[in-house]
C-alpha cells in the first residue's frame, strides 16, 4: 500500500474500531477465507443483532490487502447507513494554517 509523498493514506482499520464503538457494535471480525488467493472478510454486528454482515475483501496479491479492502467496505456502508460524519482533523488542521500564513503573509 505504497503511495506517492503528495498522496496520504487511510487506514480503515482504526476508523472501523471507532465507527463501531460509536455505534454500540461488536469488535469487528476478521477472518482469512483463502490464504492462497489472498481473500478475506470482516463481520461486523450491532449487540442487538445475532447475525453479522459480512464484507469480502477480495482476490489481491495479500492478505492484508484483503483485509484493508473488506474494512473500507464496511467503514463506507456504515457511514452511509447511519449518516455518520468523519472529518479528517488533519487536513482541517493544514487549511487553518493555510489560510492563516495567507493571512498573515508568511
Amino acid at each position: 500500500m505504497d503511495a506517492p509523498l503528495t498522496q496520504e493514506v487511510i487506514l480503515f482499520r482504526p476508523l472501523l474500531k471507532q465507527i463501531t464503538e460509536c455505534l454500540d457494535f461488536t469488535d469487528p471480525e476478521y477472518e482469512y477465507l483463502n490464504l492462497q488467493k489472498s481473500i478475506a472478510c470482516v463481520a461486523v454486528r450491532s449487540e442487538r443483532s445475532v447475525v453479522p454482515t459480512v464484507y469480502l475483501g477480495g482476490d489481491t496479491d495479500n492478505v492484508d490487502e484483503s483485509c484493508e479492502i473488506a474494512t473500507k467496505k464496511v467503514v463506507y456502508d456504515l457511514i452511509k447507513r447511519y449518516d455518520i460524519v468523519v472529518e479528517d482533523v488533519t487536513a482541517l488542521h493544514k487549511q487553518m494554517y493555510e489560510r492563516c500564513g495567507r493571512l498573515y503573509g508568511y
